[in-house]
């Protein structure tokens, strides 16, 4: 993670134990003294809890947020005037329990002016998982009502081009004003921005990413055309619909250096250094679709290269037919998935739109 303050220098974030400490103090200067009079020890235990929840051990039994609430309700008895503030101290304490308490030091230079404080940091990605290889995910905005206006920049590698990217509150009270981003052209950033409906709403990014047209998409492409149009010749030059290699040629040929290359050129295409999770995932299909044209052209060397027997000979070939037709149609199936996953973002983006809708309407009844 990386911090940039209002000065253009990183500044420093607290250590886990400090910020707990602030946690528990932000929880409990909301308690009222006169409710906790006498209970000041049990209070303090179940905001210890909260503060240092981790998640793990609870199964079937109530979240810390979910017991302090219920001895908040028997301290004050239940009297209907404290049951907003209650509850507002509870929604607190399950946003404390479920995410981390991130605190920096600032200049005090900074204090009283309106400065831009920037957080970078790597997300673990929550793919949207399918046969096709997942080219959309998603993940949620920690503490998103706590702002006046939630600001969201997404950069991806450079081999990749964003397609959608939408800011969308998946809890609120109102509807949200307009949040996504659809580029007309190649972009690797975008920037999404929205305001919260409410101080505990909460929100998630939708992101899709496609192959850019500047990389290996065209390359894969090109190298599947020319495998399918080669072995195309070559089969129908097999079954005597075309004459165009001489009759009785020697084995081997001048022509196995040739085929040779097409191998080494497919396969300096594939990645040789560490890259980012979601570019792995994403060309994984057209870097296979690489492998395989480039074992059919190896295939096609060793038929110029070898004088097989009649039984290898027809093999060999059945293996160049079968390695061509799924090198084809594994491409076919990854652009169709590509088109197939723009349509259900979009389609994702209108189910939350009328979802917020509909929660709109039933709060006015």
């Amino acid at each position: 993670m990386s911090t940039v303050g209002p000065s253009k220098n990183p500044f420093p974030i607290l250590e886990k134990e400090k910020n707990s400490k602030i946690a528990l103090e932000m929880l409990s200067t909301m308690i009222p003294e006169d409710w906790i009079r006498g209970q000041e020890s049990s209070v303090e235990a179940a905001l210890s809890l909260v503060v240092q929840y981790d998640g793990l051990g609870t199964a079937g039994t109530d979240s810390p947020a979910d017991q302090l609430q219920k001895l908040l309700v028997y301290l004050t008895e239940s009297r209907q005037e404290n049951a907003e503030q209650v509850q507002t101290i509870s929604d607190l304490a399950n946003t404390l329990q479920t995410h981390f308490l991130l605190v920096g030091e600032l200049e005090e230079e900074s204090l009283g002016t309106r400065s831009v404080v920037k957080i970078s940091y790597e997300h673990e990605l929550e793919f949207d998982d399918g046969w096709d290889y997942s080219t959309a995910f998603r993940y949620d905005l920690p503490d998103y009502g706590f702002a006046a206006s939630e600001h969201v920049e997404v950069v991806v590698p450079p081999a990749l081009t964003l397609r959608v990217v939408s800011l969308a509150e998946t809890a609120g009270i109102e509807i949200s004003p307009k949040n996504e981003d659809i580029p007309s052209t190649e972009r690797a950033r975008s920037h999404v921005s929205l305001p919260p409906t409410d101080r505990f709403a909460e929100a998630s990014v939708f992101v899709e990413v496609a192959p850019s047209k500047r990389g290996i998409l065209p390359f894969a492409a090109i190298s599947v055309t020319v495998c399918v149009a080669i072995v195309g010749l070559a089969l129908m030059e097999r079954f005597e619909f075309t004459d165009i290699v001489k009759s009785g040629r020697e084995i081997p040929t001048t022509a196995v250096s040739l085929l040779l290359a097409g191998p080494a050129l497919f396969l300096s295409w594939i990645a040789r250094t560490p890259e980012h999770e979601i570019v792995a995932r994403l060309l994984g299909p057209l870097r296979l679709c690489l492998l395989m044209c480039a074992a059919v052209f190896l295939a096609l060397g060793a038929v110029a290269a070898f004088p097989l027997t009649h039984e290898a000979w027809d093999v060999l070939w059945l293996m160049i037919y079968g390695g061509t037709f799924v090198s084809l149609g594994w491409f076919i199936a990854f652009r169709l998935a590509i088109h197939r996953r723009l349509t259900k973002a979009l389609d994702w983006k209108a189910r939350s739109r009328k979802d917020r809708e509909r929660a709109g309407n039933d709060e006015a009844l």
